[in-house]
């Protein structure tokens, strides 16, 4: 490995100030915020879904579930959240004839975690609609609080 020389003025001249960086970039830090100007999420679309069924959060927190064919509970695989931090996962459900609706538990790491629901209860699926389920999933010191919901569209 060989090193190169740089003065002090080549530095100098590749420093960029920090409102010309926030100005190009998609999003803005201060004051301990972060603003984006745009967020696009990839999503991961499954069908069949029953039983335990396994979502892959490697990649994304949201799934497109398509033709489900009984309650099922969702076991999220590679699912990373830090001490102190809080995520949502979002889970959209194409209802058929029979409407199903994940169980009262989320999988994390293989273990069962109860949801609380909005409302007290779990929700029951609608016939012939989008559902969508959002978790408001926080991680205080390895302990998970997940708060489901359930909106139906169409």
């Amino acid at each position: 490995m060989s090193l190169t020389k740089v003065t002090t003025q080549q530095l100098a001249n590749n420093i960029i100030s920090a409102d010309k960086l926030a100005n190009s970039l998609p999003f803005v830090i201060g004051n301990g915020a972060i603003l984006f100007n745009k967020v696009h999420e990839t999503f991961v679309s499954y069908s069949n879904a029953n039983g335990v069924f396994i979502m892959d959060c490697a990649n994304t927190h949201v799934f497109n579930l398509t033709t489900p064919q009984a309650e099922f509970t969702p076991s999220l695989s590679y699912f990373t959240l830090a001490n102190n931090s809080a995520t949502t996962v979002t889970i959209v459900i194409n209802q058929g004839g029979t409407a199903y609706a994940p169980t009262s538990n989320v999988q994390i790491g293989g273990s069962n975690t109860a949801v609380i629901w909005q409302g007290g209860s779990g929700p029951s699926g609608n016939a012939n609609k989008k559902d969508v389920i959002a978790y408001s999933i926080l991680n205080s010191s390895g302990t998970y609080t997940i708060l489901g919901q359930l909106t139906s569209f169409g």
